[in-house]
């Protein structure tokens, strides 16, 4: 809600425009920039004067705090210090105005920052931990583009000031929750000097509170200069940022196999993201930077690489590929960004153009164009996605279903075994899979491999516990959700990401190993979903070919029998 609340109103802001005074001062009252032309400039305010502000009310000073804006034709009276001469300038903020790109960055800077609270929360939910807490608290304000210029100027004075305040609490906990996703990924335990790190993260979050909340209330309630407050908590900020990924170096030096890889992923994305941010905070708490606003908002969009790539990286435990950044649901997100931006644009042509009833029939007839339009865009978008840019994955699953529907005509158990490991390794391309069957005994040994190496142990007991979780759960186990260790016998062999079983007349017949991608990436829920089809194909192969053995054992005993019965 406070999301909603804090960066919604920003969509807004291309069609209708907020209001500037001309001029950027820093938490000290010192301009640091003026607007060719602007009110300030026409004024005569230059660069370097300052505004005195214990002369001052709370009003102004607020006023001159929005940096991204003010209410289109509010007048404040500043009294300016220039010269070492004290003069006081009466400024009425004229309307922005921003290029088509400056608009777009401001519309696509609100869909991301809201992007970004959804994968946040959707991690917590889907695997609540510490380090997706504090990946989620990141997303909330650290690592998030949204503007809240809009929600700052339309609430009023008394309000804002609690707003802010608890805008400065989150911003604590989005540092403190950095700093906890760094220490806690991606094994979640910390020790040594980690979990030292992880006992001084309250002292973080109150330290970084204080700052916050002491810049707020000095400077708008008492006019205090705190641009020496605002730098200590950018100062804050950045140690934060450079711990961070100092820990991310720390654990890929230190990781092998597939965490390694994910890691250097979460690194990557992480500096990708992290250092616009840091330029775009420099500028937004402080005099330190003065670029233009398309810059400012460029690089807060940029920060949005990050993000979305850490999120793949937790969800799927693999690293980044297409399939994350263009699939349906962000093509659909695209449409309905453009459906809402056709309604916000024709809403704003037709109350100019018509009066407001006629306005209303417009709109109405475009929404049920749309809405038609959008119906019949559906089945034509999920076919263009899927030929376009998933025609591998397309023909892989294919090949695998193909699969499905000939292992009922194998007549050996081989047979299946064969299609059950090979058709998954090089459809997929996995590194390995391996069929352990059930001995005699009740072990499950290795009976057909496929791959350039084999896939796990050779045999798993009985007792086992991976044997046990099938026998209770007949479904595809993720062997690091299980936490699942084999023991190796020496051999040289690839680690198993994924179990499946293969259950007939209700008893675990065999377990089919697979390894990951030939790229270090785990398997994803569509492959797992076609290879348990596969596998539920076979384990009805393995019922009948039994059932046949039976048959023919029954038909040789009655034969038998027969001969004993003739010549006895």
């Amino acid at each position: 809600m406070w999301a909603v609340i804090e960066w919604g109103p920003a969509i807004t802001r291309p069609w209708y425009p907020l209001g500037t005074l001309g001029l950027i001062s820093d938490s000290s009252g010192k301009i640091f920039s003026v607007t060719t032309g602007s009110p300030a400039a026409l004024a005569g305010v230059e660069i370097g004067d300052r505004i005195d502000l214990r002369s001052t009310d709370s009003e102004t000073r607020l006023s001159v705090a929005l940096r991204s804006g003010v209410a289109p034709g509010l007048t404040v009276a500043l009294p300016i210090v220039q010269n070492g001469r004290l003069r006081r300038v009466a400024l009425t903020a004229q309307t922005q105005t921003f290029t088509w790109a400056e608009n777009l960055i401001i519309v696509l800077r609100t869909i991301v920052a809201a992007v970004f609270v959804i994968i946040g929360a959707i991690l917590v939910l889907r695997r609540p931990s510490p380090m997706t807490w504090g990946y989620f608290l990141f997303c909330l304000f650290m690592g998030n583009p949204g503007s809240n210029a809009v929600t700052d100027v339309v609430l009023p004075p008394n309000l804002y000031v609690w707003m802010a305040a608890l805008e400065a609490l989150v911003r604590a906990a989005s540092v403190t929750g950095l700093l906890l996703f760094a220490l806690s990924f991606p094994t979640q335990l910390a020790v040594g000097w980690r979990a030292f790190c992880l006992q001084l993260l309250p002292v973080l979050f109150l330290a970084s509170s204080a700052l916050g909340l002491y810049a707020i209330f000095a400077y708008l309630w008492h006019g205090t200069p705190v641009e020496t407050a605002q730098r200590w908590l950018f100062g804050v900020d950045i140690a934060v940022v450079i711990l961070s990924l100092g820990i991310f170096v720390d654990t890929f030096e230190r990781a092998s196999g597939d965490v390694r890889q994910r890691t250097r992923w979460v690194f990557l994305s992480l500096a990708v993201g992290l250092v616009p941010l840091a330029i775009a905070d420099a500028f937004d708490i402080t005099s330190l930077l003065v670029i233009p606003y398309w810059l400012y908002g460029l690089m807060q969009l940029v920060s949005g690489v990050g993000p979305f790539m850490v999120a793949y990286a937790i969800f799927r435990d693999r690293v980044v590929d297409v399939g994350f950044f263009i699939n349906r649901a962000i093509v659909y997100g695209i449409l309905t960004s453009l459906v809402v931006v056709i309604f916000s644009v024709s809403d704003d042509l037709f109350i100019k153009i018509f009066a407001s009833r006629d306005s209303l029939f417009a709109e109405l007839i475009i929404a049920a164009a749309l809405g038609f339009w959008f119906n019949g865009m559906h089945r034509g978008v999920d076919r263009f996605v899927e030929r376009v840019f998933f025609r591998r994955r397309q023909l892989a699953e294919q090949r695998v279903a193909r699969a499905a529907a000939a292992v009922p005509f194998a007549h050996t158990l081989g047979a299946v075994d064969q299609l059950v490991a090979t058709e998954p390794v090089e459809a997929f391309e996995l590194l390995s899979a391996a069929v352990l069957a059930r001995g005699e005994n009740g072990e499950f040994v290795r009976r057909t491999t496929a791959g350039d190496t084999a896939c796990g142990p050779r045999s798993v007991g009985i007792d086992d516990r991976l044997a046990l979780i099938l026998e209770a759960d007949p479904a595809p186990v993720r062997l690091h959700d299980i936490q699942w260790e084999p023991a190796y016998d020496g051999e040289a062999s690839s680690a198993p990401v994924l179990a499946v079983p293969l259950v007939a007349r209700r008893q675990l017949q065999a377990i089919v190993l697979y390894g990951a991608h030939s790229n270090g990436a785990d398997l994803d829920h569509d492959e797992i979903r076609s290879i348990n089809a596969l596998a539920v194909a076979a384990a009805s192969a393995y019922d009948h070919l039994e059932a046949e053995a039976l048959r023919e054992r029954v038909a040789q005993q009655e034969a038998e029998l027969h001969k004993l019965k003739t010549f006895g």
